[in-house]
């Protein structure tokens, strides 16, 4: 029995220091472990969020790929392999961190909320409003040159008459912020 519990403890400290050194090689693996399904499967998301939680992590400085951490999140939201419910827990850590909620996405010129009514998610502009994004921003690209210079309103309306996805509940959220 002490032999086994002896290879339990030595085993779980390996794991701890393996885990410890592959997510603080590169800022951005903490987060895609957290919301990404199948990227990071032998780090479990409750260990990598324990990380963020007892390290000097800042949020709010890192980026994934260039772009802002912040707003790299809400390109994932939605997609096949990632988990919305991280990636709104980790937007609210960022949030509670002092990230500028209506900062633009690198190069996209696109604020967090103009990204998520780009994918047609109510949800997430829902949340992004009740958490603070401002509507009257004017989108603002360097790689459309449809529907720029509009605000998320006119925005949404004029991605709408692009034909090819639905924005009624979109507009629905943003015209009634519900």
């Amino acid at each position: 029995m002490k032999v086994v519990s002896a290879l339990i403890i030595m085993f779980s400290l390996s794991y701890s220091v393996f885990v410890w050194q592959f997510l603080s090689k590169e800022p951005s693996r903490p987060i895609l472990a957290i919301i990404e399904n199948d990227s990071f499967p032998y780090i479990p998301s409750f260990v990598a969020k324990f990380y963020l939680s007892i390290t000097n992590y800042s949020v709010v400085k890192e980026s994934i790929h260039g772009a802002s951490t912040f707003s790299s999140l809400f390109a994932a939201y939605d997609v096949k392999g990632f988990k919305n419910n991280e990636i709104i827990w980790l937007s609210s850590r960022f949030l509670e961190n002092g990230v500028d909620i209506n900062s633009r996405m690198g190069s996209s010129g696109y604020t967090p909320l103009q990204g998520a009514i780009m994918i047609n998610a109510p949800e997430l502009v829902r949340y992004l409003l009740k958490n603070g994004a401002d509507k009257k921003i004017l989108t603002q690209s360097k790689s459309a040159e449809l529907c720029q210079g509009l605000t998320s309103i006119k925005f949404a309306h004029c991605m709408h008459s692009l034909g090819k996805m639905d924005f009624a509940k979109v507009i629905k959220v943003l015209e009634n912020e519900i």
